[in-house]
């Protein structure tokens, strides 16, 4: 199995068991635990095609929603409060709003493509790296050295020349 698959597998199942956390404790419903399972495998799926959300279009989606959990917590609220009315049962609505977005959250977050920062994509959203200076104290220089066509940089004392290093 390749790392990356791995990694895949790994993370996913993370999400997986938190959201059987919420389900076990009560936070989220059998429709709505369910729901978010059909979303995990579309979105393990749809992993590296062009149909993923850009970052653009999940905060926008996000931006969006967050007038829908308002009402969510509003009408669950009065809903809520009826159920204790005719069985007696008290239930958390701010615990189970929270669940619901925390769900919703992740299942974008699962369909938003995803950056491979660590393997060169760039970090900055312009698409530009930071230039790489020598340390304000001027005690610490770069050398940069090239083996077998690839080139690595390596830190030295900026007065190594002169000491003959």
């Amino acid at each position: 199995m390749e790392f990356g698959t791995y990694f895949r597998l790994t993370s996913y199942t993370t999400v997986a068991a938190a959201a059987l956390a919420l389900f076990v404790a009560g936070g989220v419903g059998v429709w709505l635990a369910g729901t978010f399972a059909v979303v995990m495998v579309a979105a393990w799926k749809l992993e590296g095609t062009r149909w993923q959300l850009s970052e653009r279009v999940a905060l926008v989606v996000i931006l969006a929603s967050l007038p829908l959990f308002y009402l969510d917590w509003r009408i669950l609220t009065v809903s809520l409060d009826l159920e204790f009315l005719e069985t007696g049962r008290r239930t958390n609505v701010e615990v189970a709003v929270l669940a619901h977005l925390i769900l919703f959250l992740s299942a974008v977050k699962l369909l938003q493509r995803k950056a491979d920062l660590f393997f060169g994509e760039p970090a900055l959203p312009h698409g530009s790296a930071p230039p790489v200076r020598v340390s304000q104290n001027r005690k610490l220089a770069l050398k940069t050295e090239e083996k077998n066509g690839e080139t690595s940089i390596t830190p030295r004392a900026a007065n190594a020349s002169r000491l003959g290093v």
